[in-house]
């Protein structure tokens, strides 16, 4: 397995096969009726990806919740993505280097 850094450093470890790729082989080997042949689904592929899945969730709400207040008529995600876009746009003040946002930017709606 290859060994890589998340984004928020933790170490990762990848499967040189994308663990996608090795659940769509298993999906279609169910599919085919292969259990019969001597073939059976992984419970160590169903709780690698479960593991996977809760990983990223993790990090994905990391990212979420990062955000303060969320944009009125947008999901915390849409703002997200917003900051980032603009955050990491070379035309808008302080684009690139980290900076751009203000606290016109911010709303005080903390749903999501």
């Amino acid at each position: 397995m290859a060994q890589t850094e998340s984004a928020v450093g933790a170490p990762l470890e990848r499967n040189v096969r994308p663990l996608a790729e090795r659940l769509r082989d298993c999906a279609q080997g169910v599919d085919l009726g292969a259990d019969g042949m001597g073939w059976s689904p992984d419970p160590n592929l169903m709780r690698e990806a479960a593991a996977e899945i809760e990983r990223l969730r993790g990090l994905y709400e990391e990212l979420l919740f990062a955000v303060g207040h969320k944009h009125p008529g947008e999901t915390r995600h849409q703002t997200a993505l917003r900051y980032i876009q603009r955050a990491e746009a070379p035309d808008y003040p302080f684009g690139g280097q980290g900076g751009g946002l203000t606290t016109c930017d911010m709303h005080d709606d903390e749903s999501y």
